[in-house]
């Protein structure tokens, strides 16, 4: 009786809340409620039924989830426009268990745009919807409380008659209060330029993505104390030196990342095809020395058509984020002096991508991966491990971030009304630089007589790269007899070295 009370309590409130919006003089209103079922053969989700869908799935067996939508939008004048959305979530009929997914508003003048609230998007992504995800931002975690402004799309630069283009976003977002580091913010930012109408046009393009500020359990509250302390955040170049944590004041203050991004695009009949080298870096050794110390890519090519296919949108990406600067310590210790007590290697190597020594919760998000989903998390390895996950002890929110992979990703039109997605993904996984040698500063790996891991074997999880696979087809149509329904089942399957693991979400929704 009480889920049956939750549900009917959950429905009663939004279309309340829908007919208080359909009464405003909007342009256009568009309310949608949909049902969602997800289910796994063993007890977590395959990776494609949960990664990318902006948190939206818990990685337990079973969601079952009812949502609600309601977009709507104004015209103020020819270049003005209002809108926004809320969309809420109630989880297996529990009213404890329901969240809002977005809820936002937004403001467009031209093509200049601020918004705030929570909303479903990525940051330097040239396939979201079948891509793997992005470094930066890939709409994996669920939506980041964020106030944002800037220039989504590419604009034409003054003076320059329509032949150069820019394109950037400044963001700034408060991460959640339950987390080692409480309240820790995330500022992203993106800047591009592209050429335009030539044969083929060229983009060049920066991203920087960093955690920082909140309250540390020993030291207390972080910087920024004032504009001086956020302007070191914003720009890389220095640090304010009052950080209570001495490694912040030798360093910068918070944890930065980010990627600088090249491509080639290029039109062909109704096929944009475009070609991008993206380079990752995690600290300055990835990225004064980018090309000559950071081999790590995510390098891809997209195809899109402008009219419905078979195939309508193709993209391949081949990631490799083994090297990250090398197996060199990051810095000279008493032990390991000089290059060659380094094993040969220069220093400021191991950058061990989203983790961080003082930011123990990494790069996540309400536990799930703010950029690539392909690095596999403590949770996940908790779940592919059985629980005995080797260097717990190092606190890495990440267990492995040196990888290979390969991803297809492919959408397109069955039929007039029947669409399709199909992803398809390879990758071979490392572990990291830390658990593999006991330590970010010690090289167990060359020892021929290493200590025991905590679970008691000498031989590293992931020594040689445990191959692994992740597949998922998701079909779409709209129900012939049943006038604004719409029905879509996703299936996937995981298999290889880590798990094998098969799941299916069936969905229905009602759209006025």
């Amino acid at each position: 009786m009480q889920k049956k009370h939750n549900l009917s309590l959950f429905i009663l409130s939004f279309f309340f809340l829908s007919h208080q919006l359909s009464a405003q003089d909007l342009d256009s209103l568009k309310i949608e409620i949909s049902s969602l079922n997800a289910f796994s053969s063993k007890g977590y989700l395959p990776l494609w039924m949960s990664a990318n869908r902006h948190g939206l799935y818990d990685d337990s067996q079973a969601n079952y989830i009812l949502k609600g939508a309601i977009y709507g939008e104004k015209q103020i004048s020819k270049k003005l426009k209002f809108s926004g959305e809320l969309d809420l979530l109630l989880y297996n009929n529990s009213i404890s268990q329901s969240r809002a997914q977005q809820a936002y508003l937004q403001l467009d003048y031209g093509k200049f745009r601020f918004w705030g609230g929570l909303k479903e998007h990525t940051m330097s992504s040239h396939a979201p919807d079948i891509g793997s995800g992005s470094f930066s931002i890939s709409g994996n975690a669920r939506p980041i409380p964020t106030i944002a402004f800037g220039f989504p799309e590419y604009t034409d630069l003054p003076w320059t008659n329509g032949f150069v283009q820019f394109k950037g976003m400044f963001e700034q977002s408060w991460l959640e209060k339950d987390r080692y580091i409480s309240k820790a913010m995330l500022h992203s930012k993106n800047f591009y330029l592209k050429t335009n109408k030539l044969p083929v046009n060229l983009q060049v393009g920066m991203t920087h993505n960093v955690v920082f500020g909140g309250t540390h359990p020993v030291h207390g509250k972080l910087p920024p104390y004032n504009f001086k302390d956020y302007l070191t955040i914003l720009i890389p170049a220095g640090n304010s030196g009052n950080s209570p944590i001495e490694g912040e004041n030798t360093n910068q203050a918070g944890t930065h990342r980010g990627m600088f991004d090249f491509g080639l695009t290029a039109n062909i009949k109704d096929w944009e095809l475009t070609l991008y080298h993206q380079k990752p870096f995690e600290d300055l050794s990835g990225y004064i020395r980018f090309f000559e110390q950071n081999k790590d890519h995510f390098t891809g090519i997209v195809a899109k058509s402008k009219s419905k296919k078979i195939i309508s949108e193709f993209t391949y990406e081949w990631i490799y984020t083994k090297w990250q600067s090398g197996p060199g310590l990051p810095d000279p210790n008493a032990e390991h002096p000089n290059n060659e007590s380094n094993y040969g290697y220069r220093f400021g190597g191991r950058d061990d991508y989203y983790n961080s020594m003082h930011y123990l919760n990494g790069y996540t998000f309400h536990r799930y991966s703010i950029g690539t989903p392909l690095f596999i998390t403590t949770d996940r390895a908790n779940y592919y491990f059985d629980g005995n996950v080797q260097g717990t002890q190092y606190n890495e929110q990440f267990v492995s971030n040196r990888m290979i992979a390969h991803h297809l990703g492919i959408k397109g039109w069955l039929s007039k009304w029947i669409s399709y997605r199909a992803l398809f993904t390879y990758t071979e996984n490392f572990g990291t630089y830390t658990t593999e040698n006991n330590g970010r500063y010690n090289w167990d790996s060359m020892n021929p007589d290493r200590p025991p891991y905590n679970d008691g074997s000498t031989t590293y999880q992931f020594d040689g790269g445990l191959k692994q696979y992740y597949t998922m087809i998701e079909i779409s149509s709209p129900l012939p007899f049943w006038k604004n329904m719409s029905a879509h089942s996703t299936f996937a399957y995981d298999f290889g070295e880590l798990s094998h693991n098969f799941g299916m979400i069936i969905g229905i929704a009602y759209t006025l």
